[in-house]
């Protein structure tokens, strides 16, 4: 019912009713009117505009920003995956059971490739492993002991190399001149030095 009516029939059965609480009543009544055209217009306000302001990421969203991340951290796994250049390792007996290693891997990505020499348990380092950076690669050089019979038939590994399509060029030097080359393949992640004018395994 319009307020005015409301008023007026007010005033009609009460003559006490004074003008004042007549204009009291109006306002009020304006500013029920005012509240319910604000609250219909909350209501018909699509949800994408209330909304606008703020939103959280989506799934979609989400998944992309994880796919990013994950993607970070595998790059260099997935480079070394497709990486054809060979690394190097030169042994060369300079002492009955010593020997300088130069061990040199290639550079990709400002990454190197992840494998790592692992000699036998009774093997030790002289000198402590050197490294030298290049453009395209890091050279490590370093001298070990390996005891009275040196390296002959010992293993040394290649720690991780299965996870690449890399290969291995090992070449081995002997004191008595004889020198044997040998390519490593991911397959067979490492290799057994032959005695002397031996082949290596």
């Amino acid at each position: 019912m319009n307020v005015w009516m409301i008023g007026f029939c007010s005033l009609r059965k009460n003559t006490s009713f004074t003008l004042r609480q007549f204009d009291m009543l109006t306002a009020q009544g304006e500013r029920d009117r005012c509240r319910s055209h604000w609250q219909f217009s909350v209501r018909a306000e699509p949800v994408e505009v209330r909304k606008r302001s703020f939103q959280y990421p989506t799934r979609l969203q989400w998944f992309l920003l994880f796919a990013l991340w994950l993607g970070m951290f595998a790059q260099a796994p997935s480079a070394w995956a497709h990486e054809s250049r060979p690394a190097f390792l030169e042994i060369n007996e300079t002492a009955p059971g010593r020997y300088s290693v130069l061990w040199r891997t290639p550079i990709l990505s400002g990454m190197r490739l992840p494998v790592a020499l692992k000699f036998p348990d009774d093997v030790r380092n002289v000198t402590e492993p050197t490294v030298q950076e290049l453009t395209d690669s890091l050279v490590e050089r370093r001298v070990i002991e390996a005891g009275a019979n040196g390296l002959a038939g010992k293993q040394i590994e290649f720690v991780g190399l299965q996870a690449t399509i890399t290969d291995i060029l090992v070449r081995v030097q002997l004191r008595d001149g004889s020198h044997s080359t040998t390519l490593v393949k991911p397959s067979k992640p490492w290799v057994e030095i032959a005695g002397s004018r031996g082949p290596l395994a």
